[in-house]
């Protein structure tokens, strides 16, 4: 198994956007956005659909994403998850928690080839 983390300190973050947002209640792209608003901190929807998501505008892409949001957490299938961290790579987001089942070993030696930092093996809501 390939359990490795770089801690994160939640505690020092304030704008989280979720990679993978769905207005579906019962996706986890979902569930994690709900819980995220409760627990204080400013969410940043990111889905190629766009509309609104809870209320908030979704970013069609982490392009249109400010420079301000500090932890890109993502709720995406592996093979979409590697194409989120090249893409993160280039803009400069290098903080980043993927839900279990977003990652692979191939993206875990990415993220330490690439100088992330980064949780993964672990849910953001029970933290």
């Amino acid at each position: 198994m390939y359990y490795y983390y770089i801690m994160i300190d939640l505690n020092k973050i304030k704008n989280i956007a979720v990679i993978g947002a769905s207005a579906n209640p019962d996706k986890f792209g979902n569930k994690i956005m709900v819980n995220l608003i409760n627990r204080g901190f400013n969410v940043f929807p990111v889905n190629p659909k766009g509309g609104k998501i809870l209320n908030r505008d979704v970013y069609m892409s982490l392009n249109d994403l400010s420079e301000d949001v500090e932890l890109l957490n993502i709720v995406t299938p592996p093979d979409i998850s590697m194409d989120i961290l090249k893409k993160a790579n280039n803009l400069d987001f290098k903080n980043v928690w993927l839900q279990p089942g977003a990652e692979n070993e191939e993206i875990i030696e990415y993220l330490k080839d690439n100088n992330f930092e980064y949780i993964v093996q672990a849910c953001i809501m029970i933290t």
